[in-house]
Formats: C-alpha cells, structure tokens, sequence
C-alpha cells in the first residue's frame, strides 16, 4: 500500500480495504462478506488482504490461490481420516477462495477456465456430503448446451417441496449462490436449484453462452425440468436473482406465469441507460463484454437496449419483492412516478431493517457485507413469517396483487381474484418483532390500520405490517 494513500475503513457503504483501489476493494468486501455463511474465516481473508498489492491482478490471483489450495488440501486430509465435518467447510471455504481467485482474470487468461474447474471441484464434494446429496447436472438449454446447475433438497421440507431457483448476476455463479440463498433457502424446508444461466459461470466459460434480455426463457427451461421430478410442488417455484440478476428475476416473473414468487436481490430497470457512459476503462468493463459478446463497451451498451423492464414489469402477478442496501439513489429521481409499487426491504442508514413503500424500478445495489446482511435479516425476521419460510405462503398467493398505491400515503389499493381475497403475502413484510405482552388483529377491511403490536425497529408507514399471526395469509 502507498505509504500515504489513507488506511482501510469502514465506510457507510461497507468495509474500504484499499483507498487507491476501488474495483479491488469492492471484490474484497464481497468476499469478507460470504465469511458468515461459510464462505472463509475473517482471518484467512484478511491474510490474503495483508499480502495483495491494490492495482496488481497478480497479486489477488496468487493470494487468493494461496488460501484456496490449502483450505482445499486439508479438505482432502480430513475426509481421508474420517472427519467428514471439517472436510466440508473447509471444501466450502476453498469453493469461495477460488472464486475469488478467478474473478480479476482476463476472459482469454489460459487459468481462468483451470481455476474455475476447482472452484466447481471443491463445490461437488461439499455437495456429494450433504443429506440428502445434491445433483450436479444440466439443464437442457439448446441443443447440446446446457446450463450448469445444483439440485440441493431440503432435509426437512417434506416430500413435495417448494423451490427457489436461484441466479446470480454479471459476475456471480451457482457456487457463490450457496452463501447467497442456497443454505438460508434450505434450512426452512425449501429446495434450491442454483443455475448458471446465460452469461454466467459454467454456461459462459464451458459453453459460450452469453446473456440475453428475454430471460424468462432459461427460467422457463429450468421449470420444464424441475415439473417432471415427483418430490417438486410446482405449484410453489419462485425465482431470485442477484445483481444483474436482480433484472433478471424481475424480467422472468413478468413473463413466466408458473412462477409463484419473485425476488430481486438489487434491481434493475434499464441496463442501457445505466451503463452508456461507461467507457472501456471502467472498472468491471472486461467481464461485461465477455457477458454480453461484445468486443467494446459501446457495443455492450448497445447490446443492452432491450434490457428493461419498460413495458414489462407491469406484467408481474405474482408476489414481488425487492432487496437493496440503503446506499442506492441515482436512479431515484426517474423512478419517481413507477407505474406500480411493491413492498420493498432495505437497512436504514444504521445498519437496522426497514419497510418501506418504494417503486419497483428500484436501483441496482451490492453493498457487498452490508447487502448480505440485509438479506439475512429479510431471512429470519420475523419468525416466522420470514423471507423463504414465506415463499410456502406467497406461493400460495399467486393470482392475488398486492399494489401500493403510487402516493404517499399510506393507503393500500387490494384486488381480489377467484382464488379469494387479496392478502399480504409473507414475503412482504419482513421487518416487524413481536414484543413480549402485544398482540395484533388482522385489518377488519382492505385499509390497512395500526395493529396493536410495536416495532422492534421503527414504523412501517406504508403498510403498518405486524407480526406473524397478524394476517392470517401469513
């Protein structure tokens, strides 16, 4: 580090490691991050930090590759001595150092493809040790590309269980997605199917498939496979998306009619307006023409034009929600007259959830920890009407819209359809604690009023939402 340049700190965005290195400090906090579901150890992260020179690619490779190896070595040793446990995280530690690894890595770089096979490699022998043991397979696609994907059942959903199936974004893949949702999704009974798809991990590097805009069609692939397997509800298939993703989660639940439930884990409304200026210097520029098939960034702009949700999201029927960090806003003037509103959950500028009424067309947001820690606390507040314990519920709500009307107040305009009454689905309303002693009644009429119940962490302006139990939807 130069010895002048201003010393690591924790900004309102996250952890800054490198002050003269955005780009690698952003990928550093993204990794950090992923400490808490297993990804690394704070240390071992840290000590490959301490080792890497801010600008120098080489540097991070070599680090990176360091901690990887050995975390996966010793994997190898302690499954040969029968320590199944600690052969597990630590073939899930080796699966996010190599990850990390590859990520600054030229797209024609002779490694990249190498370290990504034992990225993979230290995946699928964390998987091959789960109960029940997941599948390593591909969807059918096109032709004799498919898009690399992991099945992981739940051990504790039932027989017929629900499922998410799960993308990430520009640069993440299935592996990151474990930490991402994959083992939050799992511990509350629901199935993940954790894909590449176009544009992303195996199926851009093995195959050469780059992204496309009509993204409802590898969801839709990947629902034709999952509805021919006997232990699936596919009545009770949801889609994530994370990144860039979060577009494309939002693009398939618009457009795809069997799913239940839609996530947007930062989302997107027009990727064309948000990247025309960046030039080929910009930091994530090489990844992005390698995504899109592009030989410059004025090109991949180009590309991008029909990526949004213009025209597209007003289409959405099932229950939507979207995730951001705080930090978000450039976008935030444009959005102001969003044709409809969904519930939205994001962390207050302390670091606390919130609900909050906010347009669909919410700005991207990866906030690297933070983000993550805003997607947790989705997850397990409140209990149990939680994140993806919710989708059991929500998915059951398809055919009900819940809109916000586009004002500020706090008034709800509900629609009803066959199926019954229109409710709050659980995926909702993710910010409410009950406190010892309060009780909540479910609204007596479509407005919504004040439960007798106090938030944990602040009010809810828009919905006045309350604990599980409140809503007998939930």
């Amino acid at each position: 580090m130069n010895p002048t340049s201003k010393p690591a700190s924790y900004e309102p965005f996250g952890w800054h490691h490198w002050h003269d290195d955005f780009w690698m400090s952003y990928q550093f906090r993204r990794g950090l991050g992923e400490t808490q579901e297993g990804g690394g150890a704070v240390s071992e992260v840290f000590q490959a930090a301490s080792k890497i020179i801010p600008n120098d690619f080489e540097s991070w490779y070599r680090e990176w590759t360091h901690i990887a190896e050995r975390n996966d070595r010793r994997g190898d040793e302690a499954a040969a001595q029968g320590h199944v446990r600690t052969a597990m995280n630590c073939w899930l530690r080796a699966t996010n150092y190599f990850r990390e690894a590859e990520f600054w890595l030229a797209a024609d770089d002779p490694r990249r493809l190498p370290t990504f096979d034992r990225c993979e490699k230290a995946t699928h022998k964390f998987l091959a040790r789960l109960t029940p043991q997941a599948e390593v397979l591909e969807i059918p696609y096109e032709g004799d590309k498919g898009l690399p994907a992991y099945f992981i059942r739940s051990p504790n959903g039932g027989d017929r269980q629900p499922v998410l199936i799960s993308f990430g974004g520009l640069d993440s893949f299935k592996d990151e997605l474990w930490f991402m949702t994959g083992r939050g999704a799992l511990q509350r009974g629901i199935s993940v199917l954790l894909v590449d798809g176009p544009g992303q991990g195996g199926a851009l590097r093995r195959h050469g498939l780059v992204t496309r805009h009509d993204y409802e069609v590898p969801v839709g692939r990947c629902i034709d496979w999952l509805e021919q397997r006997g232990d699936v509800d596919a009545s009770r298939i949801a889609v994530s998306g994370s990144s860039l993703g979060g577009y494309y989660a939002a693009r398939a639940g618009s457009m795809e009619p069997r799913l239940a439930a839609c996530i947007s884990h930062g989302a997107i409304w027009d990727i064309h307006e948000r990247w025309k200026t960046r030039d080929d210097n910009h930091g994530l520029a090489g990844h992005i023409k390698w995504v899109f098939g592009a030989k410059s960034m004025a090109e991949a702009t180009e590309i991008a034009r029909p990526f949004k949700l213009e025209g597209v999201l007003e289409h959405m029927k099932c229950p939507y929600l979207i995730i951001a960090g705080r930090r978000r806003g450039e976008e935030g003037a444009r959005l102001r007259h969003a044709p409809r509103r969904q519930r939205h959950a994001a962390p207050d500028q302390r670091g606390r959830d919130r609900c909050r009424a906010l347009p669909a067309r919410q700005p991207h947001a990866r906030a690297g920890a933070d983000d993550r820690l805003a997607v947790r606390r989705v997850q397990d507040r409140p209990d149990p009407a939680r994140l993806l314990s919710g989708l059991n519920v929500a998915m059951q709500a398809r055919g009900r819209v819940t809109s916000m009307v586009p004002s500020q107040s706090s008034a709800i305009r509900r629609t009803s359809s066959a199926k019954g009454p229109a409710c709050r689905p659980a995926i909702m309303s993710p910010t409410w604690r009950m406190r010892a002693g309060s009780s909540g009644g479910a609204p007596a009429t479509g407005r919504p009023r004040k439960l007798a119940v106090k938030p944990e962490i602040g009010n809810c302006s828009v919905c006045q939402c309350g604990p599980a139990g409140a809503n007998p939807a939930w």
